[in-house]
């Protein structure tokens, strides 16, 4: 008898493993783990990653062509499995048809609520192929042709692999029963994939995760309730609570004195949000410090790994300046942003003015001198390895690091920043910064701290404002 190989784990989902340091993490925690690969695709429902697994299979209904011009085709298909949530959200899912590498999307109508023509209930509809690159020659491409998902075509081997599954939050954001049915049918046929290439495959299933507003009574945390309750029942032995472990053991695990927003949020059996870095997605240390050795755990449950006896400490999280997303800012950069307002809280700051002017002119300082192209909801601030970084963010409420930030309706406060957030490009603060960087005047790495020192010794505002 065969069985998956358990040195290898690859992780299929959506927005929940496409953040995969937690993946990362796994190899350090375990004796026999080498490699964890991450396939998680943001947006995409629980059929659209089974189509990508190869789980579910689309198949052509009728004739087509592929033409040399490299034009798209409409193409009438059926799913292997219903229900079969697919959207592909904002992701083209990338495929073989009839050997032409290309990408399939679903076609949405041009009514006001933007239908597809996919019939979710009977999986089945028009697709679009557009090929990569142009075939030579047309491609006469029979009824009955299957796409092949590339992830197939190009890793066969992954089919022998550990599967951690982890679906089923895009799929609350369809109407009716296929918001839990589409997610059981989608995980059984990945799984059944699994079975057709070992005896016995190895996996764990997990699915929805609420938002921090997603309390009890809410359409959104039923789903998450449901979800579970059904893979349980179709997997008794391979389904984890991820969703429940976080939640009730997030905040001791990570040493986190709970906020009252947590402690409402734990009152509604939500998420807390200091767990989280947008009330949705986990925070980098949730990920890596709470879910990775919960997914040790489990799969040391079940015999298939034994965990590292003694866990090297993790180092203090520094942001990253790798990421597509943005690049570091430098100190002067920093500084003469900071500077731009010294004036302006020097005027400010008096105890009858009170913050709340001070916040009016910071706002109407930050208009001279902060580029239109400067986006809003942006903290800068000195990042763990002392470096200067500029961070967007989603709200004032997050936990201690830095200063000063734009909020989601523009206005500019002065206020505590994670270092979850990622950086966003220099480019922006060097156009954002330019005619200040070139005065002579700029303040120094002293005078932007004096500044700060300044800002964070200020009255809280009055509530209300």
């Amino acid at each position: 008898m065969t069985v998956s190989r358990t040195d290898k784990v690859i992780c299929y989902g959506d927005s929940q493993t496409s953040g995969f340091s937690w993946g990362n993490r796994l190899p350090a925690l375990s004796e026999t783990i080498t490699e964890a690969i991450g396939r998680g695709v943001s947006g995409q429902e629980a059929g659209t990653v089974a189509v990508r697994q190869g789980g579910i299979v689309l198949t052509t209904t009728a004739a087509c062509t592929i033409p040399t011009t490299g034009e798209a085709v409409d193409v009438p298909v059926s799913s292997s499995v219903a229900p079969c949530n697919i959207r592909f959200g904002a992701s083209d899912m990338p495929v073989v048809l009839s050997g032409v590498r290309g990408v399939l999307t679903v076609i949405a109508t041009a009514d006001s609520n933007a239908t597809t023509l996919w019939d979710r209930s009977l999986g089945a509809g028009t697709l679009r192929f557009t090929p990569t690159t142009a075939p030579a020659s047309e491609v006469a491409v029979p009824s009955g042709t299957s796409f092949i998902s590339q992830d197939v075509a190009d890793h066969p081997e992954w089919a022998e692999c550990l599967h951690i599954i982890w679906v089923g939050g895009n799929d609350a954001a369809f109407a009716g029963e296929s918001r839990v049915t589409g997610v059981v049918s989608a995980v059984t046929a990945m799984v059944d994939r699994l079975r057709e290439t070992v005896d016995e495959p190895r996996f764990l299933v997990a699915g929805r995760t609420t938002g921090t507003t997603n309390v009890e009574g809410t359409s959104s945390w039923q789903t998450a309730v449901d979800q579970h309750a059904a893979l349980l029942a179709a997997f008794p032995d391979q389904t984890i609570d991820i969703w429940r472990h976080v939640r009730d053991n997030g905040l001791s695990i990570l040493g986190v004195e709970p906020t009252q927003a947590d402690l409402d949020a734990l009152a509604g059996k939500t998420v807390p949000p200091s767990l989280t870095s947008d009330g949705l997605h986990y925070t980098t240390a949730t990920r890596e410090q709470v879910l990775a050795p919960y997914i040790i755990s489990e799969l040391a449950a079940r015999g298939w790994t034994t965990p590292k006896a003694e866990v090297i400490p993790m180092p203090d999280y520094t942001p990253k300046t790798d990421w597509v997303a943005g690049a570091e800012v430098d100190h002067d950069h920093l500084n003469a942003l900071e500077g731009a307002l010294g004036g302006v809280i020097e005027s400010a700051s008096s105890a009858a003015q009170g913050v709340a002017d001070l916040r009016a002119a910071t706002t109407a300082e930050l208009a001279k001198k902060v580029s239109s192209s400067t986006a809003k909801n942006t903290v800068y601030g000195i990042g763990a390895d002392g470096a200067a970084y500029q961070y967007p963010v989603g709200a004032s409420t997050k936990a201690a690091g830095s200063l000063a930030m734009r909020g989601t309706d523009g206005a500019t406060r002065v206020g505590p920043a994670t270092l979850e957030d990622h950086a966003v490009p220099k480019a922006q603060m060097d156009t954002a910064l330019s005619a200040k960087a070139d005065s002579a005047d700029v303040p120094t790495l002293a005078d932007f701290n004096a500044l700060v020192a300044r800002v964070t010794a200020l009255e809280t505002p009055p509530s209300g404002e």
